[in-house]
This record gives C-alpha cells, sequence and structure tokens, in this order.
C-alpha cells in the first residue's frame, strides 16, 4: 500500500488553482476598491497571496461572504 507522501502535490496543486481560479476573481472584482492604498471599509485583498493566507483571514472571508451574499458587493 502506498503512503500519502507530504502533501506536496496536493499543496502544488492547490496553489496553481488558488493562481488560476481565485486570484484572477479578486483582481477583477475586489482589487480596484480593496487594496494596499485604498482600503474601502478597512478591507485590502492584496495581501491575500495563496490558500494558507485565505486560512488565518477567516473572519475577513466570512464578512465578505456576507456582501456577497448580500447582493452589495459584486
Amino acid at each position: 500500500m502506498a503512503s500519502g507522501g507530504d502533501g506536496s502535490a496536493a499543496s502544488a496543486a492547490s496553489a496553481a488553482s488558488f493562481t488560476k481560479d481565485i486570484r484572477p476573481v479578486l483582481e477583477a472584482h475586489c482589487f480596484k476598491c480593496h487594496n494596499a492604498e485604498k482600503h474601502k471599509g478597512g478591507v485590502d485583498f492584496s495581501g491575500v497571496a495563496d490558500e494558507s493566507s485565505v486560512a488565518r483571514q477567516r473572519k475577513l472571508w466570512r464578512a465578505a461572504l456576507a456582501q456577497v451574499s448580500s447582493r452589495e458587493m459584486p
């Protein structure tokens, strides 16, 4: 039976998915108003570089989900 390994392949796939699927959405819909220079509503998404940075900011993402769900944000 093969072992699961160290997870580096899964981490690489996860990073590629974030870079390919999530980061472009943030760039298209969020960065204009929520960046390092202009943090509308006190929100700065420019530091979101990978899934681990998302996981460290769960409260921010819950608030973002609420804003999107209520259609207050794109």
